[in-house]
């Protein structure tokens, strides 16, 4: 009994379950409201208001959440009755439609909240207008729907009061789980093998390094939207995560020639083991902070350690000259790797506090502020105000479509677009499957359920378990999520004798909501990835030389974790991030757009690099010897040009011989420094060395490109 009673416990503790209840309690209110009263004129409303109140939300504390919910009440308020009073216009609310739709959009300028805010708003405005044509007055519909909307926010402050760090806790749950992926991909390099495909491993640490990112900048939003009090433990755990972050994402070697160095040896798979077990540690730390429980560092995760350890100096007791070098680099990364251990160890009593100011706050600004970032975002270069033009002229078309056709149910064919409808091309064709696959499952699964089951009672119970399952599933499985909204908006027009009516309108709808968003993603405006490509690439570029300008600077005055330094640091991981998400994009775009498996060995490069820059940012540590600092400076600087120089070749796309002459002369220097430095400063030289190697593989690789590019078809 006790163990059904912890292991319910903790799965109240996850986070879709946590909110599956809250959606639970918002629906049942007021489903529970239509069938006492009988009033089933604005149960549909009523439930519209609260899924609209529901995807708009945002994080933060008490204070935050009650500006944000004022404010998406305040939009809510406004677009319903704007589609009421122009609804007969319909020129007049052409026109309305066009702009508001862009300017909401345009707000997403100002980060996710006023972007959640802006996107519950049109969909308030449009579930407006599905019933606009049989509204018993001006008033009906907003009141209904604000009404809803209040419901949720209440239940939503009420649940957050009992547990105002939920949410934290699940954000920096999820960092771990993602560090954890991390681990699991990167032991798989240790594996003593010479058939192990590392490119695609490094693709794969890649993409796991976009999940760590944005898990990272979900917590830190939620960081920035509370006052400090009652989170500091946690705050200290987040900076832990980060520092372990950059000691996974680090290569001290090229870890496939250590695999084959030492094929018959087993201190290849001690490592694996080892970095096995610290996946498996990430885990369990997320299930403690979930928990709240105090985190044990069980001692097997020790022994791991100790027995590598064991089993270097047995290689270094009996290893032949040739492979001195290598055995350098195991040590330094097994340092690197009892790092790791110590933070693991440690993660609930950390050494230090850090405080609240380390953390840069992207979204606090005032009015004028404000103006300028969404003005600045008025080009035709801005992916954004592409987005929002595309979605506004598919909105006003599908508007246009149902006014010309005089369709009685045609405004989902505006819900569909607005789903539908991403900032690029592959993330709207996912969305666009997912939609019609979810909505043809979800009415033949629903016409079903509506003959078996013909109560009332019955009825409304199965329209809380779809709108449940809506939200438990529609950030990780959109396509479910759709099939349940569609058995929910089944059984809640059957509740007014129009369920079996708006079968067929359902599902034209959803197909020519669908073909309007390719459309508009296809011809206007297009994204292309591959177009974009080599901007996006020097991008990256100049990300990681800020990156290594801070870590250099650090050689010469010592490890500190400033502001600064963190900033850069997360700009060189979000800008590895995109490029992994525009070559995922890219795979999805039609086939004349895609460009050349080039690309994806730019995409292995730059990861490299940046894993290279950051064994340099784990073991930062001030160098006393002046001359060192001066020779290493010396070559940093040179390094340095050639990251200037790759990212105009990127941007200019003109060949340069600059690169490959400075990598000559920067080669003829490691040799001498490798023999006369102690450990400390070896692995500098030799990261730079990687570095410099790295650098020289991106302009033959571009220069190939550029020859392949030019050559007649």
């Amino acid at each position: 009994m006790s163990k059904l009673i912890t292991a319910s416990l903790k799965h109240l503790k996850d986070k879709r379950v946590n909110n599956a209840l809250l959606n639970a309690v918002a629906l049942s209110g007021a489903v529970l409201w239509s069938w006492f009263f009988h009033d089933d004129s604005i149960s549909i409303p009523i439930l519209l208001g609260i899924i609209a109140a529901a995807l708009s939300e945002s994080d933060g504390g008490f204070l935050q959440r009650l500006k944000s919910q004022t404010l998406t009440l305040l939009c809510f308020t406004f677009a319903s009755l704007s589609v009421e009073l122009l609804f007969h216009m319909k020129w007049a609310f052409i026109v309305c439609l066009l702009i508001s739709t862009f300017g909401l959009t345009m707000l997403g300028a100002l980060g996710d909240r006023y972007a959640n805010i802006a996107f519950g708003s049109l969909m308030i405005a449009i579930y407006t207008m599905l019933g606009a044509s049989d509204s018993e007055s001006l008033w009906s519909q907003p009141t209904a729907m604000t009404g809803g909307a209040i419901w949720y926010f209440i239940v939503s402050m009420i649940w957050h009061l009992f547990s105002p760090l939920r949410s934290v806790k699940h954000s920096l749950a999820e960092v771990f789980v993602n560090l954890s992926k991390y681990l699991s991909i990167k032991s798989s390099l240790f594996f003593p093998s010479a058939d192990t495909n590392v490119e695609h491993l490094i693709v794969l640490e890649s993409k796991r390094n976009t999940e760590i990112v944005r898990s990272l900048n979900d917590c830190k939003r939620g960081f920035l939207s509370r006052s400090k009090r009652g989170y500091n433990t946690l705050f200290s755990i987040y900076f832990i995560a980060q520092d372990i972050h950059e000691r996974i994402s680090s290569s001290h070697y090229k870890y496939h020639e250590l695999a084959k160095e030492f094929v018959h040896h087993d201190v290849m798979f001690r490592f694996k083991y080892l970095v096995d077990a610290q996946a498996k540690a990430c885990l369990d730390i997320a299930e403690s902070i979930k928990c709240g429980k105090q985190y044990v560092h069980g001692q097997r995760f020790r022994n791991a350690l100790l027995e590598l350890k064991v089993s270097l100096d047995d290689l270094q007791n009996n290893h032949t000259k040739s492979r001195t070098a290598a055995l350098k680099h195991l040590h330094f990364l097994f340092r690197n790797l009892a790092s790791i251990e110590k933070q693991l160890s440690n993660i609930h009593s950390p050494t230090k506090q850090i405080e609240r100011p380390l953390l840069a706050d992207d979204q606090a600004f005032g009015l004028k502020e404000a103006t300028k970032k969404v003005t600045t975002h008025i080009t035709k270069g801005s992916a954004l105000f592409r987005h929002a033009v595309r979605l506004s002229v598919a909105l006003t078309a599908g508007f246009s479509i149902i006014q010309i056709s005089d369709m009685q149910q045609g405004y989902w064919i505006l819900l569909t677009t607005l789903f539908v409808c991403q900032p690029n091309y592959g993330a709207t064709r996912k969305k666009l499957v997912s939609r019609i696959t979810g909505t043809f499952v979800g009415i033949l699964t629903g016409v079903p359920l509506l003959i078996l089951f013909p109560s009332p009672e019955s009825q409304l119970a199965i329209v809380v378990a779809s709108g449940i399952a809506f939200f438990a599933f529609r950030q990780t499985q959109y396509g479910i999520a759709t099939c349940f909204i569609t058995i929910l908006v089944l059984f809640c027009f059957h509740q007014s004798g129009q369920g079996f009516d708006i079968i067929l309108p359902r599902v034209t709808d959803t197909l020519v909501g669908s073909f309007l968003a390719v459309l508009v993603v296809t011809f206007i405006l297009p994204d292309w990835q591959s177009k974009n490509l080599n901007t996006l690439i020097a991008d990256a570029i100049n990300a990681n030389q800020m990156y290594l300008v801070q870590i250099i600077k650090q050689y010469r005055t010592g490890r500190v974790d400033s502001l600064s330094y963190r900033v850069t640091r997360r700009k060189a991981h979000e800008m590895d991030a995109a490029l992994s998400i525009a070559m995922s994009n890219m795979a999805l775009e039609p086939a004349k757009h895609r460009s050349d498996e080039a690309n994806y060995q730019f995409l292995v490069l730059n990861h490299l690099l940046l894993s290279y820059i950051s064994t340099l940012g784990a073991h930062r540590k001030k160098i006393e010897h002046k001359s060192t600092t001066l020779e290493i400076d010396e070559i940093s600087e040179c390094i340095f040009q050639q990251l200037s120089q790759l990212q105009t070749l990127f941007r200019s796309k003109k060949d340069s011989i600059e690169i490959r002459t400075k990598s000559i002369v920067l080669n003829e220097l490691w040799p001498n420094n490798s023999e006369r430095e102690d450990d400390n400063v070896r692995i500098i030289y030799y990261q730079l060395s990687l570095i410099n190697q790295t650098l020289v593989e991106f302009y033959d690789l571009f220069v190939k490109k550029s020859d392949s590019d030019r050559q007649p078809i």
